[in-house]
């Protein structure tokens, strides 16, 4: 089974009160270091951004990995349901990654991926705390699709309990979002993975 990533980079950073995807990161910047566990995963993956003028360099340097989402302002869940007729017609599986979240291990990725070949819904988990990226598999893609707003695939996650599989990883980087500049300044340069 093929899986992939999607990883969702198309919002504003509202709260972090700049782009938050440029900020210094050890040796690049946030979304190159989330990029860059899904290129050691040896996953394919695919980067939804917005329309807007500030994502065309993003773009250009993705190329075809890259895919620009109308309305991203709308929010996550319009992102990822409006994403998913841009996937590879090979992906069997989704792993639905978030860009602000650059401490997550490759090896994390390759697990739930892993799982996705047995089980539809795969969530992280560590310490007992569900994080994130969370898999899906093609059979839930039209639920995906009917998302809106800023939730994400929560209500998805939620209709369909029974077909949750909870993953313990040894990552507590599945539970670090980078939104805040306090954020930012706490995990700055961290290397989890």
């Amino acid at each position: 089974m093929t899986v992939g990533v999607l990883i969702l980079a198309a919002g504003r950073s509202r709260r972090m009160g700049a782009d938050k995807r440029h900020l210094p990161w050890g040796n690049s910047n946030l979304i190159e270091q989330s990029l860059d566990s899904c290129r050691r995963s040896g996953l394919d993956f695919l980067v939804a951004l917005s329309e807007r003028d500030s994502d065309h360099p993003i773009a250009k340097t993705l190329g075809a990995s890259a895919i620009a989402i109308k309305n991203a302002d709308l929010g996550l869940g319009h992102t990822l349901a409006n994403s998913i007729d841009r996937l590879p017609e090979s992906w069997e599986a989704l792993i639905v990654h978030l860009a602000d979240m650059p401490l997550v291990k490759s090896t994390t990725l390759t697990q739930i991926a892993s799982e996705l070949q047995q089980h539809t819904i795969v969530i992280p988990k560590h310490q007992q705390k569900r994080g994130n990226p969370r898999g899906f598999a093609r059979g839930l893609w039209p639920k995906l699709k009917e998302l809106e707003g800023d939730q994400g695939a929560k209500p998805v996650i939620t209709q369909h309990p029974g077909l949750v599989y909870e993953l313990e990883v040894n990552d507590p980087g599945i539970l670090i979002d980078i939104d805040t500049q306090e954020d930012y300044e706490i995990w700055q340069g961290q290397g989890l993975s």
